[in-house]
């Protein structure tokens, strides 16, 4: 090049330009509209423009084997290409520019407005601080290191992004004002607060990879909550994307809509909330510190697995299998952390984040959801609604499920264990029951309804537990068109539990349901409260069903249990049994009651096998 001026010249006459050595400009770089300027080079030059790099709308810059470093800032209202080489500094595209990126990386900030577009292909993106002249009027918003606003549209497959070191910025990606962000295979690193933030906009995000490097070791009481995706009052669609050490895997808040594919939150404190929103979950999976999935503040959210295998019923699928899940989320999370050690420009980076992703969604495919550990599963309170099928509940300590404040929860064909010598490895608890230990498979407390049918728990204190429902109901309730209107579990099994259904101060139909392996009850209703059983077994407990101050109806229901199978105590009990069986269990000595009332209850039997060697009674009344 002879100088410089030949070399700013010739380049604004729209003539291909290569360089053969390094160039500095003194000046800007101004590209007007109908020139198209073409610079290449084959031994990666760099150019450095010490004022502004203006591109006019209607003008166009490529950049080949090029890095340009830009001390001031790039306006792009044209357009701008960048193939095989670098950008360093604040970029602006406006108006209605676009900005094309391919096996190239920014060092800077990218900022894109008003319509405009950026289209990066293999490419990285790390955020670094700009600077711009004041006379300018230009403010760059380094809330980001990429800022998408004002209808802009952001396209990003195979890169990464990595926002300011040291945390000094909110978010990898921002999304604002009626903007649209499509990410595929893309990492996204995270800043102080989310890795992708869409506010009022519309995203699209497949197999990407959130991460949070700062994360590990994240608990409930963790100052720094960070998200992978963060959708406020925006749409958001996510595939076979995964959240890895962030507080808040996927987050939807203010009126939000999200629907999430073969997802998966991992290592995070809560997999998934729905706050004030309404979200779709399919086939997704988590591995967390405190909830799997949170409904709130009149939430909407459905948790389903659609493609499973109908052959295979969620509720009885073996401990083996389940164990096969744990592997997989356990084997992943080693990958991610190896993954995220790694510079997200390193060349194995993609290929190893693609083997991952390959390995983990593949290995669910056809299965259930899995939620995996916490102190709660799935979670549904202040007026929210929660409908869940095909779920595989591992290792919530407190509740598999737990529905409250109003909200309302389908639930069908869910696993919910807490206990399994096969999980003791993967740090799940496993030692024996104690006294004080109040977990429970599925807890409705203070909830305005719930229906689950097909759910089987296996290893809590209480299987299923209902209280304090919010009803109008307050009479004794005799008619079809009443109990209609009441908690339904249907084909519910409680396994290796204390009490298998306990009713406190609700009102529950239990239809077709097993208790089995218990230490205690198989139905248990407290003062207050009204249930119905029809059918079912309740076998290997202490007691069959009991009513302690309480209204119960069995029918056509099978009892084998150690030592009483009715039992009937306090003021106002009442219990009234037809067409059903009742088995001497195998603990029971000469002598001993099956049937059984007690302080002041009342019982009437109709039409029940096994007559009773021995009713006791004291002060109590048999009908």
């Amino acid at each position: 090049m002879s100088s410089e001026r030949s070399f700013v010249e010739r380049l604004k006459s729209g003539e291909v330009v290569e360089l053969t050595e390094s160039v500095q400009c003194l000046g800007p770089l101004h590209i007007t509209s109908g020139v198209h300027a073409t610079l290449t080079s084959t031994t990666t030059d760099v150019v450095t423009v010490e004022g502004p790099v203006l591109v006019d709308e209607g003008g166009t810059l490529l950049l080949r084997g090029v890095t340009m470093v830009v001390q001031d800032h790039m306006r792009c209202s044209g357009r701008v290409e960048v193939i095989g080489g670098a950008v360093r500094g604040g970029i602006l595209v406006c108006g209605r520019g676009g900005f094309e990126c391919n096996k190239s990386s920014v060092v800077g900030h990218i900022t894109i407005l008003d319509h405009a577009s950026a289209t990066l292909t293999d490419c990285t993106v790390e955020q670094t601080p700009v600077k711009v002249t004041p006379q300018v009027g230009i403010v760059f918003q380094e809330t980001a290191a990429i800022v998408a606003g004002n209808s802009a549209s952001l396209i990003m497959t195979g890169c990464s992004v990595a926002p300011t070191v040291g945390r000094q910025t909110k978010c990898g990606i921002r999304g604002e004002t009626r903007a649209t962000v499509r990410l595929k295979a893309t990492y996204v690193g995270c800043g102080v607060e989310s890795c992708v933030h869409l506010i009022g906009c519309a995203g699209e995000f497949t197999q990407c990879l959130f991460a949070d490097q700062n994360g590990s070791g994240l608990t409930l009481a963790s100052p720094n909550r960070t998200s992978g995706v963060t959708l406020e009052h925006a749409k958001g669609k996510l595939m076979q994307c995964i959240a890895f050490q962030a507080y808040f895997g996927f987050i939807m808040v203010h009126d939000s809509e999200g629907t999430l594919d073969d997802c998966f939150a991992c290592d995070a404190v809560n997999g998934v909330t729905v706050d004030g929103s309404a979200a779709v979950l399919q086939h997704c999976h988590t591995l967390v510190e405190h909830v799997s999935v949170v409904v709130l503040n009149k939430g909407k959210c459905t948790v389903r697995a659609p493609h499973s295998d109908a052959k295979t019923k969620v509720h009885e699928l073996q401990k083996v299998v389940a164990e096969r899940y744990v592997s997989l989320a356990n084997s992943a999370r080693v990958a991610l952390v190896q993954i995220c050690s790694k510079a997200p420009s390193s060349t194995s980076f993609t290929t190893d984040l693609e083997s991952l992703q390959t390995t983990f969604f593949d290995g669910h495919k056809d299965g259930p959801c899995v939620m995996l550990f916490g102190r709660y599963g799935l979670e549904a309170n202040t007026q929210s609604l929660l409908d869940v099928s095909n779920v595989l509940c591992i290792g919530a300590k407190e509740d598999g499920v737990r529905v409250s404040d109003g909200a309302e929860a389908t639930l069908s064909f869910m696993l919910i264990m807490v206990r399994s010598p096969l999980l003791q490895h993967h740090g799940v608890r496993t030692e024996p029951r104690m006294d004080d230990d109040k977990s429970r498979g599925v807890l409705c407390h203070g909830a305005r309804t719930i229906d689950a049918s097909h759910i089987t728990v296996s290893g809590y204190t209480f299987g299923f537990f209902d209280a304090n429902a919010i009803s109008d109901v307050t009479h004794v309730l005799t008619t079809v068109e009443d109990w209609n209107t009441t908690h339904l579990y249907s084909n519910c099994t409680a396994s290796a539990c204390v009490n298998g259904f306990t009713i406190d101060g609700s009102i529950a139909r239990i239809e077709d349901c097993v208790a089995n392996n218990a230490s205690s009850v198989g139905v248990y209703l407290l003062t207050k409260s009204q249930a119905r059983v029809r059918g079912g077994k309740f076998s290997g407990t202490r007691y069959g069903v009991e009513a302690r101050g309480a209204i119960l109806t069995c029918e056509g229901t099978s009892i084998d249990v150690d030592q009483l199978s009715y039992v009937v105590r306090g003021e106002g009990g009442r219990l009234r049994a037809f067409n059903c069986t009742a088995i001497k269990g195998s603990s029971i000595g000469e002598g001993e009651d099956i049937f059984a009332v007690d302080e002041g209850g009342r019982i009437k039997l109709s039409n029940c096998t096994e007559v009773p060697q021995t009713v006791s009674t004291r002060n109590g009344i048999i009908l």
